[in-house]
């Protein structure tokens, strides 16, 4: 081939990677947040320590991440950074969850409780988080394919949000986490003006591993080069005290813990099955119980370290075992509790 023509070729093919999918990358790396109101602070632990102690820096440059409800916010707020970015992106998060303070998320109706169960649409007045998100969160989005998840009021059908719907809109990515963070009868609803929003685990998940396969595939070829490390943001056992000790809260949260372990337990198993070919890594649940909270987002600053301190603890001794163990354990683990669901099996 003469030399001009083939430098012709090269420029071509050059071109071609920038305006279709022909170049593909090698491999794709996905990260899945769960909802869990002041939990999400055990996911921002973990990822602190697989950040601040993997060998390659590049097994945690993730391409996509797929978040519901607190999820989507830690989601969001670490795709403000590209890859290569990743110290800077979980120091920014670490410092908000450690700063951040219920003043500026929520505060009380004007009448209290009493207003927000009998007159308002929630319990508390979440309107405060538009600017503390505004302000503090949503500064420079879209460096990562990230989509987030909420749930359509009207037909409880699961609706999904990503980077193409806001691009450089502040506002639209502000509210997409706030559609996806409306815990229902805690935090207001959210309407577009046509369509109403409640938070995304209410559509019958709170862990969005579809997704996540979904965009990776927009960027390689096949699904076993696709990475996922999935983060749970709630308690692996119910051993709690007597119901009859619950107040009404304590019962909504009970309620709230069991619908999103056995949604989510589900969810995990129905994605092992349907993408067999897609390296599940890291699956982490909390080694130990996490804090309960009073609302969603409590933001007690001693419940918040503790939670910090074992996701980090909790990501070096997965790193220690491996890549897959802590995957197959947790599969293990969501395929028993089925079981015991599904097929009354109860067997330990």
């Amino acid at each position: 081939m003469q030399p001009q023509k083939t430098l012709l070729f090269t420029l071509s093919l050059f071109l071609l990677c920038f305006t279709s999918t022909y170049c593909q990358q090698k491999v794709c790396r996905a990260l899945i947040l769960e909802g869990g109101g002041d939990k999400g602070a055990y996911e921002v632990g973990v990822l602190y320590g697989w950040i601040n102690n993997t060998k390659n820096p590049e097994d945690f440059q993730y391409d996509v991440v797929t978040g519901i409800s607190i999820g989507s916010i830690n989601g969001m707020g670490l795709a403000q950074y590209p890859k290569g970015q990743e110290k800077e992106a979980i120091d920014f998060l670490m410092k908000n969850w450690q700063d951040t303070k219920r003043k500026d998320v929520y505060k009380q109706w004007p009448g209290g409780l009493a207003e927000g169960l009998l007159d308002k649409p929630s319990m508390l007045n979440n309107d405060p988080e538009i600017d503390y998100l505004n302000e503090t969160i949503f500064t420079i989005p879209n460096k990562r394919k990230i989509t987030v998840a909420t749930t359509n009021f009207q037909t409880g059908e699961k609706v999904t949000f990503s980077e193409s719907d806001w691009e450089n809109n502040r506002t639209a990515a502000i509210y997409a986490a706030l559609y996806s963070s409306a815990v229902p009868a805690i935090f207001k609803f959210r309407t577009d003006g046509k369509n109403t929003y409640i938070d995304g685990g209410w559509s019958g998940e709170a862990l969005d591993v579809e997704d996540a396969v979904f965009r990776c595939r927009e960027l390689v070829d096949n699904d076993d080069q696709i990475i996922v490390d999935i983060i749970f943001a709630q308690n692996a056992s119910f051993a709690e005290e007597p119901a009859s000790k619950f107040n009404t809260v304590q019962m909504h949260t009970r309620y709230n813990a069991i619908h999103s372990w056995v949604s989510n337990t589900r969810a995990y198993l129905y994605a092992r099955s349907s993408f067999p070919d897609v390296q599940f890594r890291y699956v982490m649940i909390a080694s130990e119980k996490l804090p309960d909270q009073a609302v969603p987002l409590d933001f007690k600053s001693k419940n918040i370290k503790k939670m910090i301190d074992l996701g980090i603890k909790d990501a070096l001794a997965a790193m220690a075992e491996g890549p897959g163990v802590s995957a197959e354990r947790v599969y293990e683990l969501s395929e028993r509790y089925q079981n015991r669901i599904f097929y009354n099996i109860h067997k330990n």
